[in-house]
């Protein structure tokens, strides 16, 4: 009879958790076509679970900012029309550098990314307050280059497949 109590409880508890966090979020991203986007993947065949894998991964990192950045009592839509992620997938067996003739000796395909390659982030945004006004909104396209000199500032978000292009949405995030 205890452990039922406790159980509810804790039960009670976690249901009680992801409401908040639910009713707490503080942005929807939305992605049109990923299967069309000019770059968005991370492995050599463009699967969906690859590209679902990125999306999870690219929201996360946009919810994460938005927390961070807005304020509590607004929330942001955004809906990602295309994404061209820095450098290029290069194939087993594949030249890294033509300059060099360095080829990929791994199994599997790497990304390549040198100074002249940009990302670019192309997305329609709205924001709104909780009485469900709209503040702003718009389209934007975001894009960097000269990607491998902002190294020092990416170690925030070293760990993932956006990390440069992050930086710009961070940038463009505190302009809103």
């Amino acid at each position: 009879m205890k452990t039922k109590k406790i159980l509810m409880a804790a039960l009670l508890m976690a249901v009680t958790q992801i409401l908040f966090a639910a009713n707490n979020q503080t942005t929807t991203v939305n992605f049109t076509a990923p299967e069309k986007f000019k770059d968005f993947q991370s492995r050599e065949n463009k699967s969906a679970k690859d590209q679902e894998r990125l999306m999870q991964q690219m929201r996360k990192l946009i919810n994460q900012s938005a927390k961070k950045i807005l304020a509590k009592d607004l929330q942001l839509t955004l809906t990602v029309k295309d994404v061209d992620m820095a450098g290029r997938l290069v194939y087993p067996g594949g030249s890294i550098d033509l300059r060099t003739n360095i080829v990929n000796n791994d199994t599997r395909a790497i990304r390549v990314i040198r100074d002249i390659d940009r990302e670019l982030l192309d997305f329609d945004y709205q924001l709104t307050n909780t009485q469900g006004d709209v503040i702003k909104q718009g389209h934007k396209v975001l894009s960097t280059r000269n990607i491998k000199s902002s190294t020092n500032s990416r170690l925030k978000y070293q760990n993932s497949n956006f990390g440069y292009i992050m930086l710009e949405f961070d940038r463009w995030l505190k302009k809103l």
